[in-house]
């Protein structure tokens, strides 16, 4: 799995701040019957994230969820 991650700073009062981190995780997985589970997976593991949790910044997760092609021996 990989996760690029964008965000957005911008100055207020006090000085500069993350305002927007936009995570986008990109999952495979070999079944599309397993689509729907790894979402879920990836939408509990953002909430359960101390950083994420942490930030005092609008968090968006847009996952991408690739199924594999299996190789026929």
């Amino acid at each position: 799995m990989k996760c690029p991650v964008e965000g957005r700073i911008e100055k207020l009062e006090g000085g500069f701040k993350f305002t927007r981190i936009t995570l986008r995780p990109v999952a495979t997985i070999h079944r599309e019957e397993d689509r729907e589970r790894t979402g879920r997976v990836l939408e509990k593991a953002e909430r359960a994230c101390l950083v994420s949790r942490s930030l005092e910044s609008t968090l968006m997760l847009e996952s991408t969820i690739h199924v594999a092609a299996v190789l026929a021996h």
